[in-house]
C-alpha cells in the first residue's frame, strides 16, 4: 500500500539528519559505470539511472521579484538496446503569452569505451528541436549523440519559470531502476510549502539546514533553507496493467504553496481547508460567478419558455444535448475560466471548465439544482483528501439533482450518455462545490456494462459463414461509439483485427450518435475452418474472445482496477451441416462466487442439426486487493479455455 507523510517547508533552522554527502558532477563517467553490463538489483533491466538529481532555487535580479531556477542533471547506462530510447530526452514548459519559462544551459554527452579508450561524443545545441504542444505547453526535444548499447549518457538543463506558486514536484522513480536519486530546494522565507511524499514513508537521504549565506531583498536580510532529500535503490515502476495512474504509486514527492509571508508583514493563507478553498471558487469571478452571469443570460442562449414547459427528463436531456451538440471542448483544462459569456457563446469552444460551467449555469436556469464538481482524471491520480492541495484537481463535470433523481454529467463528451461521465472520470471521489458542509461524490460506477455477440454459424465443409450482431450498453456501447461510430469502414476493419478474417458486409450500424440507447451493428464474414483426418473443428465463438490473457505478472502489489463492471455475452447458433455429426462438445461449466462469475452451456437448437453454445462472464466488482491477482487470473485462463474450446463434427455413419 501508499504511504503518503505530509511536511511543511519553512525557512527556519531544523533538525539535521546527516547522510553522507554524493557529489556527482557532469563528465566525471567511472571506469565501472562504462564496463557495467548489467544492474545486479535488476538483471533484466535494459537500463539503470546511476543519478538524477535536481534542485529548485529562487532567485531575482535587481529590480525584479523572485522567479524559481529548476536545474536537473542526470546519468543514466544503457545496458541493452531496448534502453536506447532513454537518449531522447524531452523537456516540457509552461509557456502563455502572459507566463514565459525558459530553457537554458543544455548539455548532454554519450560516454563508451573503444578497446581502453573513451570516447565522448557531445550534443550540438543546433540539434535541440523546439515543439509546441498546444497554447500553454512547449516542448524541447534532443537526441544524445552516438548512443549504443553499453553506453553512459549524461544531460543538464535550468528552467527559469516566474510560476512562484508552482515548486516543481519530483519523482524518484521511473520506468528503469535508479541507484541515487536527489531533490534540493532552497526556500526563502516569503514563501511556505507543504509536501506529500508518495511511495514511502521516510527518505533515504533527509537534511534541512539554514544556508551560511546571507541575502537580501527589498532592504530585508535572510538565508536560504536548504531542504536536501534522497532515496537510494529504487526500484524500476513497470506499468502495471489494471491501475489508475502511476502517480497513485510511483515514489514521488508533490509540493503545495500553503503561505506567502508579505514584506509588509503579515500572511496570506494560500492552502487553508476544504471548505476554505469550496467557498474561494464560489467566490471566483473565472468560476461561481461565471456560473451566475451563464444563468442570467440563459434566456438570451435558449427559448426558456420552451425550455420550461418540458417535463424535467426532456428538459434535461435538451439543455445537455444543446451543450454537446453545439460546443466543443478545445482538450484543455483550467481552475476556471478565462472566456467571457459573450465570448464563448460566439466561439462555441471553450475549456473543460468553461464548458461544464457553461453547462451548470443553463440548467440552473431550468430550474435543475447543479454543482461543478472537481475531480482528479485517471490518468492524473487519485485525491488526498487528507490535504487540500488544489493541484490534485485537473478536471470539472456536473453534479444534478432532480427531485429524488441525481445525474453526473459532462456537457464536453458528446459521444457519453448525458447521465454518465467519461470512463477518464471514473477516479474515487469529487469535490461538489457548493456552500455549507464539504460535500464528496463518489465518482465509481455499480452500473453494469453490456456486451453481447450474438453468432449465426452455418458450417459447410470447407468454410462457415457467420452472421454477427452486437449489442453493447453504457461504457462498453461508449467504446464502439468511440472506435466506430457509424463508419462501416472502421467496423469492417476492427473486427477484422479482432477476428483475423475479412468483414464481407455491413447489414446496419443503429444509434452510433443516439449516446443514451444501445450500440447496435450486425455484419457478415467468412471464416475458414480446420479440417483435420476428414473433421471439422469449429470455434462457436470465433476469436471473440482472443487469446491473451491481460493479467500477465506472476506477483501483485498494487490492488488491480477494472475500471467499471462489465457483463460479456456470447450467443451461438451453429448449424451441422448434412452428413455431419457432433464428435466431441466441450463440457457446461458453472462458476458464480464473490468475485467472479461464468457459465457455458451447449444445449439442441429448435432445427434439426441446430446446436445453441451459450458463454456469459462478469467480474463482479470494479475493484479487488492485490491477493486476489492469481484468483483473477485464473478466472481469465478458464474464460479463454472456453471460449476457444473447438466443436468437433465428423462424417456421419450412415
Amino acid at each position: 500500500m501508499k504511504k503518503i507523510i505530509l511536511l511543511t517547508l519553512v525557512a527556519l533552522t531544523a533538525l539535521t539528519l546527516h547522510a553522507e554527502k554524493i557529489i556527482m558532477e557532469m563528465g566525471s563517467v567511472s571506469m565501472s559505470e562504462l564496463k557495467m553490463t548489467t544492474y545486479d538489483n535488476d538483471p533484466d533491466a535494459e537500463a539503470v539511472t546511476i543519478f538524477d538529481l535536481g534542485e529548485s532555487a529562487f532567485i531575482h535580479e535587481d529590480g525584479q521579484g523572485f522567479i524559481i531556477r529548476f536545474s536537473r542533471q542526470t546519468r543514466i547506462k544503457i545496458l541493452d538496446d531496448a534502453g536506447l530510447d532513454y537518449a531522447e530526452v524531452e523537456i516540457l514548459i509552461y509557456r502563455t503569452r502572459d507566463i514565459y519559462e525558459t530553457v537554458e544551459q543544455i548539455k548532454a554527452a554519450s560516454f563508451r569505451l573503444d578497446g581502453d579508450q573513451l570516447v565522448k561524443t557531445e550534443l550540438d545545441k543546433k540539434d535541440v528541436q523546439i515543439e509546441k504542444v498546444n497554447e500553454y505547453y512547449v516542448k524541447y526535444k534532443f537526441v544524445i549523440p552516438d548512443v549504443r548499447k553499453g553506453s553512459v549518457i549524461e544531460y543538464s538543463y535550468d528552467i527559469y519559470s516566474p510560476r512562484i506558486f508552482y515548486l516543481r514536484d519530483w519523482e524518484f522513480q521511473s520506468e528503469i531502476p535508479t541507484i541515487y536519486s536527489e531533490y534540493v530546494t532552497r526556500m526563502i522565507p516569503f514563501y511556505e510549502y507543504v509536501y506529500i511524499l508518495k511511495g514511502a514513508s521516510s527518505f533515504d537521504v533527509y537534511e534541512n539546514k539554514v544556508s551560511s549565506t546571507e541575502r537580501y531583498f527589498a532592504g530585508l536580510k535572510f538565508k536560504d533553507n536548504i531542504f536536501r532529500v534522497g532515496m537510494k535503490n529504487v526500484p524500476a515502476f513497470r506499468d502495471e496493467s489494471f491501475i489508475t495512474s502511476k502517480n497513485d504509486y510511483i515514489l514521488s514527492l508533490d509540493f503545495q504553496l500553503a503561505k506567502i509571508h508579505q514584506l509588509q508583514g503579515g500572511t496570506q493563507d494560500i492552502m487553508t481547508t476544504w471548505e476554505s478553498m469550496v467557498e474561494e471558487y464560489e467566490k471566483s469571478p473565472n468560476f461561481g460567478k461565471f456560473i451566475k452571469k451563464c444563468e442570467k443570460s440563459a434566456p438570451k442562449i435558449l427559448d426558456m419558455d420552451k425550455v420550461l414547459a418540458m417535463p424535467n427528463e426532456e428538459k434535461f436531456e435538451y439543455i445537455v444535448d444543446y451543450v454537446k451538440s453545439g460546443y466543443s471542448w478545445d482538450g484543455f483544462t483550467s481552475d476556471g475560466v478565462s472566456k467571457s459569456v459573450k465570448d464563448l457563446t460566439k466561439e462555441k469552444r471553450g475549456t473543460i471548465a468553461e464548458i461544464n460551467l457553461f453547462l451548470t449555469g443553463l440548467l440552473r436556469a431550468a430550474g435543475f439544482e447543479a454543482y461543478p464538481v472537481l475531480l482528479s482524471t485517471r490518468e492524473h491520480g487519485k485525491i488526498q483528501h487528507k490535504y487540500p492541495f488544489a493541484d490534485f484537481f485537473n478536471y470539472q463535470i456536473i453534479y444534478v439533482k432532480d427531485g429524488e433523481h441525481s445525474y453526473l454529467t459532462d456537457g464536453a463528451d458528446y459521444l457519453c450518455d448525458d447521465r454518465r461521465i467519461p470512463e477518464r472520470c471514473l477516479n474515487d471521489r469529487g469535490l461538489i462545490v457548493k456552500r455549507g458542509p464539504v460535500e464528496w461524490i463518489n465518482l465509481n460506477t455499480k452500473i453494469e456494462s453490456d456486451y453481447r455477440r450474438n453468432i449465426t454459424l452455418n458450417v459447410e465443409l470447407e468454410k462457415a459463414t457467420a452472421e454477427i450482431m452486437v449489442i453493447a450498453s453504457e461504457y462498453e456501447a461508449l467504446n464502439l461509439r468511440r472506435k466506430i461510430g457509424g463508419n462501416e469502414d472502421k467496423l469492417k476493419s476492427y473486427y477484422k483485427d479482432l477476428l483475423g478474417d475479412e468483414i464481407d458486409s455491413v447489414v446496419f450500424i443503429k444509434n452510433a450518435k443516439d449516446r443514451n440507447k444501445p450500440y447496435l451493428a450486425a455484419f457478415k464474414s467468412e471464416i475458414e475452418l480446420t479440417r483435420l483426418n476428414d473433421k471439422l473443428y469449429v470455434a462457436p465463438f470465433l476469436s471473440f474472445a482472443g487469446s491473451d490473457n491481460p493479467f500477465k505478472q506472476k506477483e501483485r502489489k498494487l490492488p488491480i482496477d477494472m475500471v467499471k463492471i462489465s457483463k460479456n455475452e456470447f450467443h451461438t447458433t451453429m448449424k451441422i451441416p448434412d452428413g455431419y455429426v457432433i464428435d466431441f462438445k466441450p463440457l457446461n461449466k458453472k462458476v458464480d462466487n464473490d468475485l467472479f462469475e461464468l457459465e457455458y452451456r451447449i444445449e439442441e437448437g429448435n432445427n434439426q442439426n441446430e446446436l445453441i453454445v451459450l458463454l456469459s462472464y462478469k467480474f463482479k466488482d470494479k475493484e479487488y486487493p492485490a491477493q486476489d491477482y492469481k484468483k483473477l487470473k485464473s478466472y481469465y485462463e478458464l474464460i479463454l479455455e472456453k471460449a476457444n474450446e473447438n466443436i468437433v463434427l465428423k462424417k456421419s455413419e450412415v
